[in-house]
């Protein structure tokens, strides 16, 4: 009965239905069930479509399943991995403490310093548009964006050059997709899509930067907890002044405030409940954020469009600056986060990414020609064209000849010593980190 119903579809539909199949056995099954449904599968246009469909769906489940990725990101559970740490925008957090169980907020203001963070920091998109009410997304973004043209200012000593060169090229890639977009038929209300990958990741290093700066002083007051702030020895629930603004070596510090969290009180019958908004914004928690990064980045990642090649890698380079075990074992008051998490996520999609065999500049013999020919002449061809250069030219700076063919010799094993991720590493790391 099911089948009589398929096949009384248009030739179009029945060929999507057998493309969302699991396995190339299951298609030829389904095409022995029926006249109908045998001729649409053996149609000399169809087969090659489905076939090709059927097939590389199977091999990205087998991957995933090799490489332990679920099917959707939700499976990680971020939301609640990471719901110990949550965003006051534009740049507070609510902070649990993992000795009491009592939550704090931790209040952030660069008011008195508002020109020297302009000239040497870098503002998140939600610190942007608070400064701008009623500005948009969309209109914030190049302003963001346009930042990091200027980190060799901005992140003097913060990075190594050529990760503050990732990070240009990336704001610059992500300028070009937004130009090369109908932003008047699609404009740009949240970072959910593919588009604004870049933009996401890039808003969440600046989000994670500031909180290095001022976590820091944080440890040094709180030690193992934050508990152990002067806050209770007040015992009038006031807000202590743990940092007062200033500037110093390129680093903008702010006025932070700490002070001991107050539930809120139950919201009345008679007043509707604010319903959370659907989708990733600029103000988001970092567990939805992540969610929504891994997500795309499979997505892109699994279409197999050489176009999101070069915008896969700087995600790459980016995401290995989240907060990682290092990260936290410089902040002990965040100990009990989960930050084994970020570091085996990335890990996981970086050799994953490799694994799928796309193109890669971070090879010897990168072949641009090859690559050119496989992008075509789309809006995006060239930008994706001019961006894999670069990268291509990062992994080699500082590399002789040598090295590069050593390094490609020992990657030639899947699991071999050099992985696609730790070329990633080195990319980002330079001269700091041994492949070996």
């Amino acid at each position: 009965m099911a089948n009589d119903s398929l096949c009384g579809l248009p030739v179009e539909l029945i060929v999507m239905v057998f493309q969302r199949l699991d396995v190339p056995k299951d298609a030829v099954n389904l095409a022995a069930s029926s006249r109908r449904l045998h001729d649409v599968f053996n149609d000399e246009d169809n087969k090659p479509v489905i076939l090709k469909s059927v097939n590389r769906a199977f091999r990205i489940r087998s991957i995933r399943r090799n490489f332990g990725i679920p099917k959707s990101a939700r499976d990680y559970n971020f939301e609640e991995q990471f719901s110990v740490i949550k965003r006051l925008p534009p740049l507070g957090w609510l902070v649990r403490s993992g000795d009491s169980d009592v939550d704090y907020e931790i209040q952030v203001d660069y008011t008195a310093v508002s020109s020297e963070m302009d000239e040497f920091g870098i503002r998140n998109l939600a610190d942007i548009r608070s400064r701008n009410p009623g500005m948009t997304l969309q209109e914030a973004l190049p302003i963001f964006l346009g930042q990091f043209a200027d980190t060799d200012k901005r992140w003097t000593d913060a990075f190594s050059p050529q990760t503050r060169a990732a990070f240009a090229g990336a704001a610059e890639l992500q300028i070009g997709i937004l130009e090369a977009s109908d932003l008047v038929a699609h404009p740009i209300t949240d970072l959910s899509g593919g588009r604004t990958l870049l933009a996401l990741v890039l808003h969440w290093v600046a989000v994670f930067d500031a909180l290095c700066i001022y976590g820091g002083e944080i440890s040094c007051r709180a030690g193992t907890s934050i508990d152990y702030c002067p806050i209770r020895d007040k015992g009038d629930g006031l807000p202590v002044t743990i940092m007062r603004p200033g500037y110093m070596k390129y680093e903008v510090h702010p006025s932070i405030t700490v002070q001991q969290h107050e539930p809120e009180q139950a919201n009345p019958g008679n007043l509707p409940k604010k319903e959370p908004i659907a989708g990733c914004h600029d103000d988001s928690d970092y567990g939805l954020s992540l969610r929504y990064i891994v997500d795309i980045f499979l997505r892109l990642s699994e279409s197999e469009d050489p176009n999101h090649w070069p915008t896969l890698t700087y995600v790459l380079i980016i995401l290995h600056y989240f907060p990682n075990e290092y990260f936290f074992e410089r902040h002990e008051w965040l100990h009990h986060i989960p930050s084994h998490m970020t570091d085996d996520i990335w890990e996981c999609l970086a050799d994953y990414y490799g694994f799928c065999k796309h193109d890669t500049p971070l090879t010897l013999h990168w072949d641009e020609q090859e690559y050119t020919e496989l992008v075509g002449t789309g809006p995006l061809a060239a930008l994706a064209i001019e961006h894999m250069r670069r990268q291509h030219a990062l992994w080699r700076h500082g590399k002789d000849e040598e090295e590069l063919v050593d390094i490609e010799m020992e990657s030639l094993a899947r699991f071999g010593p050099v992985t696609f991720a730790k070329k990633i590493k080195s990319l980002a790391l330079g001269e700091e980190y041994e492949l070996d």
